[in-house]
């Protein structure tokens, strides 16, 4: 016997809308049988898996977008940080979920950051991280993100990108020039 998974228990293991669950039926975009008696409709866990990989999956998800999930030791280097991945963010055109914490040598980070971080995927606003850090609760984000396939990117693999570096070196040369001619 194939194993059933209900559609409201697949909305949550996909993270769309009954609604949309029911259009991708209609439109034959996901694979569905019935137990015969009551007509339910079920999913077995390869038509799910079909599914995530579909185009029409896809186009569900795309306005779902990325947490950003940073440690940095000062203010300025949160600023640096942001810009460079709010660049990086709009020329890919990904919403972006920004989750930073200050982190003190010596001091244990708090898990104020991670409950808020973990309750957005949770809610399924975001399928994709970007982190910075090699600390536990990182490590817990990724693998949480991973067993989901969703993309996990380091913060290290955003700021080698050439364009994120010129784009960032073009407004540090624009603010060094407005700060010149206020000046004079």
């Amino acid at each position: 016997m194939k194993k059933r998974i209900s559609l409201s228990i697949a909305k949550d293991i996909l993270g769309i809308s009954s609604d949309n669950i029911k259009k991708a039926l209609e439109n034959g975009d996901l694979q569905f049988f019935t137990n015969g008696v009551s007509n339910r409709k079920y999913l077995t866990p390869e038509a799910i898996e079909n599914f995530t990989k579909s185009r029409a999956y896809q186009k569900l998800k795309k306005n779902t977008g990325a947490l950003i999930y940073l440690r940095c030791l000062s203010r300025s280097e949160q600023k640096k940080k942001d810009e460079l991945i709010r660049i990086y963010c709009d020329k890919n055109n990904i919403p972006a979920v920004k989750v930073y914490e200050l982190v003190r040598p010596g001091i244990p980070s708090s898990t104020q950051a991670f409950e808020k971080a973990f309750e957005y995927l949770y809610n399924r606003k975001v399928n994709r991280l970007i982190y910075d850090g090699d600390t536990e609760d990182v490590e817990d984000l990724k693998k949480c993100f991973k067993a989901l396939n969703f993309q996990v990117q380091s913060y290290a693999e955003i700021i080698t990108s050439k364009e994120a570096k010129a784009q960032t070196l073009q407004n540090l040369q624009n603010n060094i020039t407005a700060k010149l001619q206020f000046n004079f």
